[in-house]
């Protein structure tokens, strides 16, 4: 597996070549603890929470009982901590998402209320493409009484930053994405 290259994409801020990177490693065999760990975290750091769960079981597989003890319970804290941190984040943007269907469901349109949802989403899973267009196209396309510009500045040139370097230049043209972040930028102006 080349995980190593992956992080270093991640780190690059290249986010559409570490997706397409560790979409193509597929961890099968007799991995190292260290080396499943790096992959959740990466798959974590991504945004890719749907492929964490099929690879939990082999991590905790591969937590061997024929090393030192304390190594051992080090990995199970390691991997304990993880899945904690991973199950609390999953219900926290389930909450999150059944909140936006019910307002949905009675047509309640507090502008407000969407977008700090949106993002709190975003807060939790930072580099989804999904949330972050959501995000611009709120924000562009709706009437929103801002309260905090400063603070909806940073988060549409955050969301920005994590379009542009996900999505490919066909996909932004096809969506006409400069213009709807341009207009989102003023609406907040």
């Amino acid at each position: 597996m080349n995980i190593i290259n992956v992080h270093i994409h991640l780190i690059r801020n290249e986010l559409r070549q570490a997706n397409s990177k560790i979409i193509e490693l597929q961890p099968t065999g007799e991995l190292h603890f260290y080396d499943y760990y790096h992959y959740v975290y990466l798959l974590d750091k991504l945004g890719l929470s749907h492929e964490i769960k099929s690879v939990l079981p082999y991590m905790r597989k591969s937590i061997r009982d024929d090393q030192i003890m304390h190594i051992k319970r080090s990995q199970e804290h390691m991997a304990t901590c993880f899945e904690l941190l991973y199950c609390e984040r999953q219900r926290k943007i389930n909450d999150i998402k059944s909140e936006i269907e019910r307002m949905n469901r009675y047509q309640e349109k507090d502008g407000n209320l969407y977008l700090n949802l949106y993002i709190q989403l975003k807060e939790l899973m930072p580099k989804s493409v999904k949330v972050n267009l959501a995000i611009i196209k709120m924000v562009a396309n709706n009437n929103i009484a801002i309260n905090d510009y400063r603070r909806i500045v940073n988060v549409l040139a955050d969301c920005n930053r994590v379009v542009i370097a996900q999505l490919s230049n066909d996909d932004k043209v096809r969506m006409n994405y400069k213009d709807t972040y341009t207009k989102a930028l003023e609406k907040i102006a």
